[in-house]
Order: structure tokens, then C-alpha cells, then sequence
């Protein structure tokens, strides 16, 4: 009897030692890959990801918005080598700015082949195309009251759009974007309310 117990005590003993020895090893090996998960991570932060973002700031350097790309001064015109294109003559102050940006930069993200150059009537190269009244038949004896957009084709001005209002609405039309007038779509309002009142003296 006293050897039976001896024995059940013994393999009791290596059982537990078993039972240590297997729940130390999973710990270790748990804290190896936490360590290698970690210098990973840091790996990741402090190599990799400052390196996409260099990457990242160096394509947007390279690859500037087309507004950058192609401002030229009103004489530059006539060098133009493409047979059809649109001209945007804009000052620094209008605040559509970033609009006629949104679309233009889209059509030439989507390869649309729209081809679009701007003028700074702000500086002082192209101050004198600023007038009163408008003159928007011939390229050469162009004069503009602000913002405006033209169409060129072989030479001549084919389209012309004046004021933020107009331009953003046929730069709209690109993407089959309707944009209502508001005194437009006010006068309409005014209409029906005004059908509906004599339809309900009726």
C-alpha cells in the first residue's frame, strides 16, 4: 500500500511539474510575440510611415493642381498650341475660387480632355483687360469685368460665361450637375403660389 501511494504521489508530482513547466513555456513564447509585435509597431511608426508620408509629399510637390500648372498672362494666348481650350480669367478675391478648382481638377483627374489655363487679372501684367463693360467677340481685343470664363476654338472665343454664378454652372454641366439660379427658381415659387391663389378665388 505504502509503495502504491508512493507511486501515485510521484507521477501526482510530475503531473504538476508538467503543468508548470507547459504553463511557463506559453508564457514565454506569449511575451516573445507581444516583443515582436511590438517592434513591429514600431518598426511601422518610426521607418515606414514617415517614409509614405515623404512619398506622399513628394507626388503632391511633382504633380501640382492645374491652376498652379497653367496660369499664364493674357499675352501668352496666342502661343497656345491647342486648337480648342478654355480660358478662366479670375481675381484672388472671388470666393468661388476653390469651386471652379473642385471641377476643373476633376475633369483632368478623369482625363475628360478638357484642356484649361488660368489669368490672374490681379497682377499687373494683365490689369488692363479689366473694364467697365465687357468685350468678349474677339481673343485679341479682350476686355472682362471680373471673373469669366471663355471657350476657344480655332482661334475664336465660341463660349463665354460671366460671373462666379455662370461659370460654376457650365463647369457643373461637365458632370450632368444642373445647377438652378436661386432668383430663378424664386420667381417660380412666386409663380405657382400666385397660380394657386387664383385657382383657389376660382
Amino acid at each position: 500500500m505504502k509503495k502504491a501511494r508512493l507511486k501515485t504521489t510521484q507521477e501526482e508530482k510530475k503531473v504538476e511539474e508538467f503543468k508548470s513547466y507547459s504553463v511557463g513555456k506559453f508564457f514565454v513564447f506569449l511575451s516573445l510575440i507581444l516583443v515582436m509585435l511590438g517592434g513591429f509597431y514600431l518598426l511601422t511608426d518610426k521607418v515606414f510611415k514617415p517614409k509614405a508620408e515623404e512619398k506622399v509629399k513628394e507626388e503632391q510637390i511633382e504633380q501640382p493642381n492645374e491652376r498652379a500648372n497653367n496660369n499664364i498672362n493674357y499675352s501668352d494666348i496666342n502661343d497656345i498650341k491647342e486648337k480648342e481650350y478654355y480660358v478662366l480669367f479670375y481675381t484672388e478675391k472671388d470666393e468661388s475660387n476653390s469651386t471652379y478648382d473642385m471641377y476643373i481638377n476633376s475633369l483632368k483627374a478623369n482625363n475628360m480632355g478638357y484642356k484649361f489655363y488660368y489669368v490672374n487679372l490681379d497682377k499687373e501684367d494683365n490689369k488692363s483687360l479689366v473694364d467697365k463693360k465687357s468685350s468678349l467677340k474677339d481673343i485679341n481685343k479682350l476686355k472682362v469685368k471680373g471673373s469669366t470664363l471663355v471657350h476657344i476654338k480655332d482661334g475664336k472665343i465660341t463660349e463665354s460665361f460671366e460671373g462666379d454664378k455662370d461659370i460654376v454652372k457650365h463647369l457643373a454641366a461637365f458632370f450632368n450637375i444642373k445647377i438652378e439660379d436661386s432668383s430663378t427658381t424664386k420667381k417660380e415659387e412666386t409663380k405657382k403660389e400666385t397660380t394657386k391663389t387664383e385657382n383657389n378665388k376660382k
